[in-house]
């Protein structure tokens, strides 16, 4: 039995879907523990939560169920899989949106999700997450075995970073995602700038950004600096003040490397 089932949805809290789909597992399992990742992914946005999901899953004990509800495809022909890997299960719909933490997870089956006894009866179209995701989850904490749910599949959707560019006298990224403290995150990580790191200048609009410090305080308050984070990414913050304010910038927007 695994009996711990992490939710991760854009489905904010001002409804009643968090509740329902926690509802509709204790139905099932009344043992099981959910633990919520986010419900404050913006709309739709599969990408973000890909990213919040690489960031997450592996801080959990192994034998963990990660289920994923970002889901703009609700009701057409897109599947639901289930994937078990090494260590974990995920259990989502397939748009890519398990892309980033699968890339490091071996993966060892995956199945799509098609068997309606593990459903909720009165199906509909426009909530997966509670008639399908929760019951299946909830089912799979109880110890069934995943060719209950469906078949085996060979293939699924993913999702990736967007490639750096890579030019003589820069690297050219981008802003990936911006946090709830409006830190600015970029496609970067530590393994791309080890050369340059000791000399690292970082050009965020008219602005740049000189050298690679620790932590938020090792500069003076309403300064920018950059770091590389806790999850292995370059980020662009201000000490103290939003970032994504102070240099008035948005995701999908991209930022130079200068060597």
């Amino acid at each position: 039995m695994n009996r711990l089932i992490t939710l991760l949805t854009d489905f904010g809290f001002e409804d009643n879907f968090v509740g329902i789909i926690k509802g509709v597992i204790m139905q099932v399992n009344p043992e099981a523990i959910t633990v919520d990742i986010s419900h404050k992914v913006r709309p739709h946005d599969i990408f973000a939560a890909a990213f919040l999901l690489e960031g997450a899953y592996k801080y959990f004990p192994k034998g963990s169920i990660h289920a994923v509800v970002v889901d703009p495809g609700v009701g057409t022909e897109r599947n639901i899989i289930l994937v078990k890997t090494r260590d974990y299960f995920f259990i989502a719909p397939d748009n890519g949106v398990l892309g980033l933490a699968l890339k490091n997870e071996p993966v060892e089956k995956i199945v799509e999700v098609t068997n309606s006894k593990y459903f909720l009866r009165d199906l509909s179209c426009t909530f997966h997450g509670r008639d399908i995701i929760a019951p299946v989850a909830a089912f799979l904490s109880k110890g069934a075995g995943l060719n209950r749910f469906g078949k085996e599949i060979r293939y699924m959707r993913e999702i990736a970073l967007p490639p750096l560019v890579r030019e003589p006298n820069r690297i050219i990224g981008k802003i990936i995602y911006i946090d709830s403290f409006g830190n600015i995150i970029t496609n970067v990580k530590g393994l791309d700038i080890k050369g340059i790191s000791a000399n690292l200048r970082v050009k965020i609009k008219d602005k740049i950004i000189a050298g690679l410090n620790k932590s938020y305080a090792s500069v003076e308050k309403n300064s920018p600096l950059n770091l590389i984070n806790s999850f292995g990414y370059l980020e662009i913050s201000v000490n103290c003040a939003r970032a994504k304010d102070f240099f008035g910038v948005e995701i999908g927007e991209c930022v130079e490397l200068l060597k």
